[in-house]
């Protein structure tokens, strides 16, 4: 279990020894683990495969770790580099290519190539004010609406590609995204 603990500007790991009971198995900070880190203000993480993405929204970058001790850093996704610039992030989902980023004070989802931090894609807000919570899973990206009635469904048109012009390829058919808008009933 990863704990981010805003006032220490750190990222404590639990594990579970027995049912519901957990210990520290250490944390990531400026020196601990031997990993050189500095966070501003820690906001999402989200872990895929064996990486761990940690979102600094103060710092508006995505810094990458290996998700196992000793915790190594990978790469960093920051403004300013010559990846994507991110602009006030707020949450993050990962899948096998991209980096998905609900930003822009929550009006906007961005996709960035999670390798590189290269801009693949911008959705715009489609809700009638901002956005509360997205998700992604199975090639879907679903948009909950800040009035959560409203439930938009993008499908996002894509594979695991293994060549250089299949991913230009790829790349070209995700600017193609549609989305299906639903209206969640209310509470009686």
């Amino acid at each position: 279990i990863y704990v981010i603990d805003k006032n220490s500007g750190r990222i404590n790991i639990l594990y579970e020894y027995d049912r519901n009971k957990y210990l520290s198995k250490g944390s990531i900070s400026m020196s601990t683990h031997g990993i050189a880190a500095y966070f501003e203000d820690i906001y999402d993480i989200e872990i895929y495969e064996d990486k761990m993405y940690v979102l600094d929204k103060g710092l508006q970058q995505i810094v990458v770790f290996t998700s196992e001790e000793p915790y190594e850093y990978l790469n960093v996704l920051a403004s300013g580099r010559a990846g994507y610039s991110s602009k006030r992030p707020t949450k993050i989902e990962v899948d096998e290519l991209f980096v998905y980023i609900l930003e822009d004070s929550k009006q906007k989802i961005s996709l960035m190539e999670k390798e590189t931090g290269e801009k693949i894609l911008e959705i715009k807000n489609e809700c009638e004010n901002e956005i509360y919570d997205f998700a992604y899973d199975n090639d879907k990206i679903y948009v909950l609406c800040e009035n959560k009635k409203d439930l938009m469904i993008y499908e996002i048109d894509k594979r695991v590609t293994k060549t250089k012009q299949q991913v230009e390829n790829l790349l070209k058919r995700i600017n193609a995204v549609s989305y299906t808008h639903l209206t969640l009933p209310t509470k009686r």
